[in-house]
């Protein structure tokens, strides 16, 4: 931190600018001083030097370091090596930087600061005072005016940054949203086919039970009818053999009838005439024995023949049943094949479709555990003191600086460093904030959009947080610097996460910014 050194107005001063000064972005080495001033006043500033080449900065701010830049020169005249400055000053401290125009200037110089004397005398005088009152009066106004259009386009841009970083967050949740939902029409469809091909195949299942079952019926009408055709030529072949041998019988009968009336009448004639055999009760009963033992054989024969038609019904009656319970055992284990198929097919529906939901709870599962893992830690809090207050300091302010330190989190993400740069400063009694921030972590989370970076600004044991909320930049990228202008009675506060909460007062506010330092700084979501 480079301080600036008094400078006696109106007095030349004679110094050196020596190789370990301290020196600027660029690296061009300076000496500071400054100067306090009141509203109006105009002032020459002059920077002599035989030994190098000089330039003039005329800027705002507590710290030479961290100053705001206001005015400056680097040739009082075409090819000289001096340098002068004359401007209007708004009131309060001014700071000069006496430079060299490179990083290798050295040697003495001279540096003077004059302003111009006012006007003190007759005629008329009054009424060039008034002139020049309304002069300065209007060049503040224009000042304030200009500055305060820089604070309302820097808050356009700002707001044109959060509305474009909101568009862009609603543009990615609803491109996430499409993609889901067309996961999960992919899914559908997909499990649809299989279900289309489940149903397929078991139409082509009930297709060939049909078929079959039409199969075995057609087998089994075709064997009955042979059989049945068989049990007609065997009724016809009994039919016929019965007749033969009712025939047979009826002709063995025949011929034992002839037999016993030609006995009879021998018989008969051996009786009459003596010349043939006589009719006796041996011949009588041969004859009757003869009859009997024809009629037992037609009986016998007849009787063969009624088995065997029987015993061939009986037969074609037991092939009927078995060809029908070989049927009905086909039906039934087609059909039982078919139930297979079918709670085949279902059990795999049903599997298909526990695997895809446990596919779907696994990645949002997933996503939750990965959107948990990134979002992580609590944000910060921090109060407020006004205990040990000094009295306001006019020419003072905050000033400006970098800050860098590791962090875990950033806005609920994932982070392992934060740097921010910030300049706290005043503009006709008024403070101005201006600050950007960046992060290093986890390059796939966003931070919350209510991340804020508050500055601790302390001068003892007073101290409060000031708030520097630019859009939010992910991860390796920077916000957009702005610059705002809160009131003093809600400039320095309390916060807790990304709210504040509570703050001091204007009066209190005042003392601490004219005489913090900001010491450190906290991120709250």
């Amino acid at each position: 931190m480079v301080r600036p050194a008094s400078l006696e107005v109106g007095l030349p001063l004679t110094a050196e600018l020596t190789a370990t000064a301290p020196r600027t972005p660029d690296g061009k080495p300076y000496n500071c001083y400054a100067i306090d001033t009141t509203a109006g006043g105009r002032w020459t500033v002059t920077l002599k030097s035989q030994a190098f080449d000089s330039g003039l900065s005329i800027a705002r701010g507590a710290l030479c370091s961290a100053a705001s830049l206001q005015h400056q020169n680097d040739n009082a005249a075409p090819g000289d090596l001096d340098a002068r400055v004359t401007f209007t000053a708004v009131g309060g401290r001014y700071l000069i930087l006496a430079r060299g125009m490179s990083t290798t200037a050295a040697g003495a110089y001279e540096l003077t600061a004059t302003p111009e004397a006012a006007d003190l005398g007759y005629g008329g005088s009054t009424q060039l005072a008034d002139n020049r009152t309304d002069a300065r009066r209007a060049l503040m106004e224009a000042q304030v005016g200009e500055r305060r259009a820089q604070l309302a386009e820097e808050a356009a841009r700002k707001q044109a940054a959060e509305q474009a970083a909101t568009q862009a967050r609603l543009n990615a949740e609803a491109a996430a949203r499409r993609a889901e939902r067309e996961r999960k029409r992919a899914r559908s469809e997909a499990f649809n086919s299989f279900l289309g091909a489940a149903v397929g195949a078991m139409g082509e299942v009930t297709n060939q039970m049909a078929a079959e079952n039409s199969r075995i019926q057609a087998e089994t009408s075709a064997m009955i009818a042979r059989q049945a055709a068989q049990a007609e030529v065997q009724r016809a072949a009994q039919q016929r053999a019965q007749a033969q041998a009712r025939a047979q019988a009826a002709e063995q009968a025949a011929r034992q009838l002839a037999q016993n009336k030609a006995l009879v009448a021998a018989s008969r004639n051996g009786g009459g005439g003596g010349y043939g055999i006589g009719y006796s009760p041996q011949t009588r009963a041969a004859a009757a024995q003869q009859q009997n033992a024809a009629q037992v054989q037609s009986g016998a024969a007849a009787s063969q023949v009624l088995a065997q038609q029987q015993a061939q019904q009986r037969q074609l009656a037991e092939q009927q049943r078995l060809a029908q319970q070989r049927a009905a055992e086909q039906q039934a284990s087609q059909q039982r094949f078919a139930q297979q198929q079918a709670a085949q097919a279902r059990a795999e529906a049903d599997r298909q479709q526990r695997a895809q939901e446990a596919e779907r709870r696994r990645m949002a599962q997933q996503q939750a555990d990965a959107d948990k893992a990134r979002m992580i830690g609590q944000s910060p809090s921090g109060a407020f003191s006004t205990v040990g207050l000094r009295a306001i300091n006019p020419s003072g302010s905050p000033g400006a600086g970098r800050l860098s330190r590791p962090v875990s989190n950033v806005g609920g993400c994932r982070a392992t460093n934060i740097s921010v740069s910030y300049k706290l400063d005043d503009l006709l009694g008024e403070a101005t904030v201006n600050g950007e921030w960046s992060w290093q972590g986890d390059g796939a989370c966003t931070p919350a959009a209510s991340t804020k970076v508050w500055l601790r600004l302390q001068d003892g044991s007073a101290y409060g947080y000031v708030e520097i909320s630019p859009s939010v930049p992910r991860a390796g990228g920077a916000s957009m610097n702005t610059t705002g202008s809160p009131d003093w009675s809600q400039l320095v506060c309390g916060f807790d996460g990304g709210r504040a909460s509570g703050c001091m007062d204007a009066a209190s506010a005042r003392k601490l910014w004219t005489n913090g330092r900001v010491a450190g700084f906290e991120v709250g979501w």
